[in-house]
């Protein structure tokens, strides 16, 4: 499963009023423009990290600049370190278990995924994708009506650590028509 705060077109905080152990990925969105300018998950009891999952940051304003600082958690996270910080164009520091931020390091190229692969068989469409980027989350949109849609998800997930997909995807029986598209939330 993923946790995440708010809806996903604006930044929110998410109250637990207990405490929390992270098993899992979680997306967080960034606006550094606005009072409130992350996600925030205020947790009242102790924040612990079991896994080593991947923490998503998703920016939904002005481009970032090394130095911003972003506090995700209301206390610092256990653990916190063994969690993959990553978000495209950005190189990210990982202070979650110092005081529960993240901070911009530095910036990349933005990735962009080519189509290397496609095939059909049995009623499924596989294709694959390089050059997203590490861990970074993808959603497949799909229609039957390019011009008026509307276009409804399909599948969703991460590339891997090299940033490649590979996706198995089922066509409309009887459909004239089927059109996907990848798109980087």
């Amino acid at each position: 499963a993923a946790l995440f705060a708010g809806d996903p077109a604006s930044v929110g905080t998410l109250t637990i009023g207990s405490g929390l152990t992270i098993g899992g990925n979680i997306l967080v969105k960034v606006h550094k423009s606005l009072a409130q300018s992350n996600d925030l998950i205020a947790v009242t009891g102790g924040v612990a990290n079991a896994g080593n999952g991947i923490l998503n940051v998703e920016n939904l304003g002005a481009a970032l600049a090394p130095g911003d600082k972003f506090t995700l958690f209301s206390q610092p996270v256990s653990g916190g370190n063994t969690l993959t910080v990553v978000g495209n164009g950005v190189v990210w520091s990982n202070n979650l278990t110092v005081d529960g931020s993240i901070s911009v390091e530095s910036l990349t190229a933005v990735s962009h995924p080519a189509l290397e692969g496609l095939s059909y068989a049995a009623g499924n469409l596989v294709f694959s994708t390089t050059n997203g980027y590490a861990y970074g989350l993808y959603n497949i949109l799909t229609t039957t009506n390019l011009e008026q849609g509307p276009w409804t998800l399909e599948a969703s997930g991460n590339f891997d650590a090299n940033g490649d997909l590979s996706a198995t995807n089922s066509v409309s029986p009887g459909a004239s028509q089927q059109y996907y598209k990848l798109q980087l939330p």
